[in-house]
């Protein structure tokens, strides 16, 4: 069961990856794109997780190279303890540490991604420091604003974003099966309760 902890949008169709970046680079070039930003969304694997969970950090990586650092390998080094993307590939934005309540609202922005395809690695914390959870997403980031609708669009007008990302997380060995103190989501992050493990 995953929680989203806000509404989604409705689904974009998927073009195939070499044919959409190669379109997505074509249109900025003739229309000049803008610089995005874009708001990011995390889904918890549990509500559990979310709970366990105090601080989270986003780092976008340019995903449009090849070979040693192509998207995958990217998402593949990070995936290892401790994270560490592949040599001379560095974050082009990091949202910092950042209260994992702040994505519940409808999602973090993150400015001056840059348009093309795009790495975002988040890893999640415990109360202690611990990393407990990591996703990775591939996603081409366009200059121009993503159709939205209802819930979304509000959203997106309030963060003043381009469009959504959402990050699968799933968690990591050192995830502690004890549930944390805070029994609900209303109690950490409407309430203020301190969750402890």
């Amino acid at each position: 069961m995953t929680h989203r902890f806000l509404a989604n949008g409705p689904a974009r169709p998927r073009l195939p990856a070499v044919p959409r970046l190669s379109f997505l680079l074509a249109c900025c070039s003739l229309a000049g794109c803008q610089q995005p930003t874009v708001g990011v969304r995390l889904v918890f694997p549990s509500e559990q997780t979310f709970l366990a969970s105090a601080l989270a950090r986003i780092d976008v990586y340019d995903g449009t190279d090849t070979g040693e650092r192509s998207p995958e390998a990217i998402c593949r080094s990070l995936s290892v303890t401790p994270p560490t993307p592949p040599a001379g590939v560095s974050p082009l934005v990091t949202s910092g540490t950042t209260d994992v309540c702040l994505f519940r609202e409808g999602g973090v922005d993150l400015k001056d991604v840059g348009v093309g395809r795009r790495v975002f690695f988040v890893e999640a914390q415990d109360f202690k420091g611990q990393a407990i959870l990591r996703g990775c997403l591939i996603e081409d980031v366009f200059g121009e604003p993503q159709p939205l609708e209802g819930d979304d669009k509000g959203i997106a007008d309030d963060l003043g974003v381009n469009g959504f990302v959402e990050v699968q997380l799933a968690t990591l060995p050192e995830f502690s099966v004890e549930p944390p103190a805070c029994t609900t989501v209303e109690d950490k992050c409407e309430e203020n309760v301190a969750c402890s493990e």
